[in-house]
């Protein structure tokens, strides 16, 4: 009897004889309700996450995962840094969003540019050549006097500076509209960096 004792005490796992839980053991509650709001975190996209107490709330949520031990801590550094980077560029992809959206939308004031920049410049050119018709005569009327019009009619001028102003606007916006897009994409690949990063530090057997 004493040597079948023995016997099985030698094989039992020593978290059973200390009376833990195996590493084999399934998710107690806590474990399971944390790691399941994680995953729904991960799989939301970063329009989702625009809001500052969304991402409070995935804050906690992994925190409480890592404490939890659920999450392989070898990549702790790394992803402070991404979760740092990713809060301010989800922030500029959250204004830009706005931005884009309010209001009158970007689009269609470039639409409107346009309109008017088109009959602008069609009524500079004709201008030119009213200008250049004028200074021929004019110079045929001198004896053959080369007359070069170095200035445009008042209403040749009035006509250049507002298509200089319309496309000035224009390239104005186009370099906005370009700036927005590149907060938009940058949260959005902040975002992904971030949630890729957490889905590999999931521990073994989670």
């Amino acid at each position: 009897m004493t040597e079948l004792a023995v016997t099985e005490t030698s094989i039992m796992p020593p978290a059973a004889e200390e009376g833990c839980s195996s590493v084999s053991d399934p998710l107690n509650k806590d474990s399971r309700a944390a790691i399941e709001r994680l995953r729904e975190f991960l799989f939301l996209g970063v329009h989702e996450m625009t809001t500052a107490e969304a991402f409070m709330e995935f804050r906690s949520c992994l925190d409480t995962a890592m404490a939890l031990g659920l999450l392989d801590s070898a990549q702790l550094d790394e992803l402070q840094t991404r979760l740092a980077e990713g809060e301010e560029m989800i922030g500029r992809y959250a204004e830009a969003n706005m931005r884009t959206t309010k209001g009158c939308s970007l689009e269609q004031e470039l639409s409107v540019i346009k309109e008017q920049v088109q009959p602008a410049m069609a009524r500079l050119k004709e201008n030119d050549l009213v200008v250049q018709r004028e200074n021929e005569e004019l110079a045929q009327r001198r004896d053959g006097a080369v007359v070069v019009g170095t200035e445009p009619k008042s209403s040749a001028r009035k006509i250049l500076k507002a298509t200089t102003e319309k496309k000035r606007a224009l390239a104005e916006r186009k370099l906005i509209r370009a700036r927005w897009q590149a907060d938009i994409d940058g949260g959005d690949i902040a975002w992904r960096r971030i949630t890729c990063l957490i889905w590999g530090m999931f521990s073994e057997g989670v």
